[in-house]
């Protein structure tokens, strides 16, 4: 019963979203939330799914290798930001200092 509620709380957490726009206190709540996450080494996108990073087309497993093939595959993300996250976590995961 409990792995059961625990399942559900899950679902309902990952389905959840926050309300745009934050006030100053509420957003520094958040980004409090995700330094202790990032602390514990748990990677928390700020704004979305994976898939909301990719360039457009790119879905499924096939096509994500294929994107990452190319050395720069990186600067093929359209969004800045997004690809500045993306490359600060990744350094984060595979521990790259510099």
């Amino acid at each position: 019963m409990r792995c059961k509620i625990r399942f559900l709380s899950y679902v309902e957490g990952r389905c959840a979203t926050l309300r745009e726009p934050l006030d100053d206190v509420q957003q520094a709540a958040v980004d409090a939330e995700l330094r202790r996450l990032l602390f514990d080494r748990i990677f928390v996108l700020r704004q979305g799914d994976i898939e909301d990073y990719l360039p457009p087309g790119v879905a499924d497993i096939k096509s994500i290798v294929e994107l990452t093939v190319d050395r720069n595959w990186i600067n093929r993300l359209p969004w800045a930001e997004r690809r500045n996250e993306l490359g600060q976590m990744m350094c984060e995961v595979l521990e790259v200092t510099e």
